[in-house]
């Protein structure tokens, strides 16, 4: 048992070093793009960006149809085995089909969606930016295959690459024509050369003979877990992004960029727990009753830890928004501050959920968090009617903080209920 926890703490600490350095550095350029885009673009420009993007993303999650979150399970559950190649192939063919079909999809209704919130000049923006959606959904798919092989080292060179690409293609070409299509195609380079880098990768770690026997196909198995992580993915995408699409269509632009800066800044930081969750979570994969009381434990002070970080972040942020926020983006953005103070309660909430959210995706549980979601959905949706005309950008974040409560405290209980069903003891 001393052996299996000394080999557990080895792999958890190497892995996490692994996770911290790509979050790290993927925030730090994320962060240089952000107040690069701000400042250039202006406010009005940047809330066109960012409800632009808002509803690129939500497509984007669509597309992806729950294909990476379930490749990421099979290929933890069967790394090591030599059936993780068999996992990988299957599994691709089902990402490039999907992808392929919604980018046609976007082709023919982004018309459509224009005319549906008013705005043809964002439907010609989604029409610009169809090819994204196929370049996006492989990137993230190489990744989630990278953490389920526990390949986190190839996590870290293709996300560094994305975020520092972004960064240098941005400026590059924003320098020859101020327009979101510069953006736009800025983006399309560089998710474009880090998919070739992490297909290279991924050939090198699966396109190769493992001297298994495939006995199996995982084409159903990984569709149909795919179905509840779509799900979860859609429903978690639009309680995230659906304040930034509410306030574009219930507001303005300018009420946009302004709510975008807070809404950007702090959505951001849950990755530092993305990151930890990369390092210790695939062990929960593996959990059953010989190994579930030490697994517990972890979790415990995972969770207890992660917590701690986030209010350490969200009481530095009440004191110091104020005079951080409009000298790092420029005065015109002073009106930021109070959403980006009100988000903290969010912060806080997403930071520690996402351990939770982690430990149920890896036990099966994507259904039970999938309905979770919708409650959390259904509570944003009115408070962003109700708060949004009258308070604007200050109202989007009272909605959003308010409504995440639900969401994270039911997600707690189902993992308290997945512990004890492998022993009374635990």
């Amino acid at each position: 048992m001393e052996d299996f926890k000394s080999k557990m703490r080895e792999k958890i600490t190497k892995e996490t070093i692994w996770s911290v350095l790509t979050k790290g550095v993927g925030f730090v350029f994320y962060i240089l793009l952000t107040v690069y885009l701000a400042r250039t673009l202006g406010t009005a420009r940047y809330g066109k960006w960012n409800y632009f993007y808002s509803i690129f993303t939500i497509i984007l999650i669509l597309s992806s149809m729950g294909v990476n979150q379930s490749t990421k399970k099979y290929i933890a559950e069967y790394s090591g085995t030599g059936k993780e190649k068999f996992v990988f192939i299957d599994s691709i063919i089902i990402r490039m089909v999907t992808s392929l079909l919604f980018c046609l999809i976007v082709v023919i209704f982004y018309k459509s969606v224009g005319d549906i919130i008013n705005r043809p000049d964002i439907g010609t923006l989604l029409l610009y930016s169809a090819p994204l959606l196929l370049l996006l959904n492989t990137l993230s798919y190489l990744k989630e295959v990278f953490n389920g092989n526990h390949d986190l080292k190839y996590t870290f060179l293709i996300t560094s690459s994305e975020h520092l690409l972004k960064f240098i293609f941005v400026v590059l070409l924003l320098s020859i024509e101020n327009h979101i299509y510069s953006v736009i195609a800025a983006y399309m380079l560089a998710v474009t050369s880090s998919v070739v880098i992490g297909a290279y990768f991924s050939k090198q770690e699966f396109i190769q003979d493992t001297g298994a026997e495939r006995e199996e196909r995982f084409y159903k198995d990984i569709y149909t877990y795919s179905l509840p992580m779509l799900v979860v993915s859609i429903a978690f995408l639009i309680a995230t992004e659906v304040d930034i699409v509410m306030l574009g269509y219930l507001a303005d632009d300018q009420s946009v960029g302004i709510y975008s800066v807070a809404k950007r800044i702090i959505s951001k930081l849950p990755h530092i727990s993305i990151a930890i969750s990369m390092g210790v979570m695939p062990i929960f994969a593996k959990m059953d009753e010989s190994n579930a009381s030490h697994l517990k434990k972890i979790f415990i002070r995972v969770v207890g830890a992660v917590a701690g970080i986030y209010l350490a972040i969200s009481v530095f942020i009440l004191v110091f928004a104020d005079p951080i926020v409009p000298y790092i983006f420029g005065d015109e953005y002073i009106r930021a501050v109070l959403p980006t103070q009100i988000l903290t309660v969010y912060l806080v909430l997403s930071g520690s959920g996402i351990i939770v959210n982690q430990f149920l995706d890896y036990q099966g549980l994507a259904r039970k968090r999938a309905k979770y979601i919708i409650v959390s959905i259904f509570i944003n949706v009115l408070l962003n009617f109700l708060l949004i005309p009258r308070y604007g950008a200050t109202g989007a974040a009272i909605a959003t903080s308010v409504s995440y409560f639900p969401y994270v405290i039911l997600n707690f209980v189902e993992a308290q209920k997945a512990f004890l069903t492998y022993t009374t003891d635990v």
